[in-house]
């Protein structure tokens, strides 16, 4: 069809004419000025308009309304329990590694940071005593000792010149001990001590 001249369209059908053709011109620069500008505020649309023109990305920030991106996400990432699923995996392996590594921290035991309380270790070579009958007697320069029952004792021997000699320790457990000590001089004495569970030491 040939063009008409200007103003010779008025006759037309209304298919033909372009009552429009200004307000789609400015569409176009809008839109054109859409593409390149950085910043500022969004691009207002037409209420008349039926056509979603491509939104720019500065327009986000003042319209956070998502919208469909090109190329979009997995169909496994749009599912709507995808986050519900992370978050369970997450909490699963994190109670595998409590499981994994318990914290006792409650249950350490004291150390030379963290001191506890001090116990005296129980005096494993004296058992409790319950010796009896009990006797010293001395000869020349010997003096030895006897005792019955269960315990631990020594006998300790006076000697002329000032000294004491003392016998080891010797334990018995329900039988007779008996224990002697020898001084460089004549023994003018003697006398039994018992040592006791606790450590001390007491005259038989």
């Amino acid at each position: 069809m040939r063009r008409l001249p200007a103003g010779r369209h008025r006759h037309l059908p209304g298919r033909l004419r372009r009552p429009d053709r200004g307000r789609r011109q400015a569409d176009r620069r809008d839109l054109l000025g859409s593409w390149l500008r950085v910043g500022g505020l969004p691009r207002r649309v037409r209420p008349d308009r039926h056509v979603q023109l491509r939104a720019h990305p500065a327009d986000r920030l003042l319209n956070p309304t998502p919208c469909p991106r090109s190329g979009g996400s997995p169909a496994w990432a749009r599912h709507p329990g995808w986050m519900l699923i992370m978050r369970s995996v997450v909490l699963l392996l994190f109670l595998l590694a409590l499981h994994a590594f318990p914290i006792t921290a409650s249950a350490a035991r004291p150390t030379a940071s963290t001191p506890g309380p001090v116990t005296e270790p129980p005096v494993t070579s004296a058992p409790q005593s319950l010796l009896r009958d009990c006797a010293a007697e001395v000869h020349d320069r010997t003096g030895s000792g006897r005792c019955h029952g269960t315990g631990t004792f020594r006998v300790i021997v006076a000697c002329e010149d000032g000294r004491f000699a003392r016998s080891p320790w010797t334990t018995i457990d329900q039988r007779q001990g008996t224990t002697d000590a020898t001084c460089d001089s004549r023994a003018v004495g003697a006398e039994i001590e018992e040592l006791r569970a606790d450590g001390t030491i007491v005259g038989a």
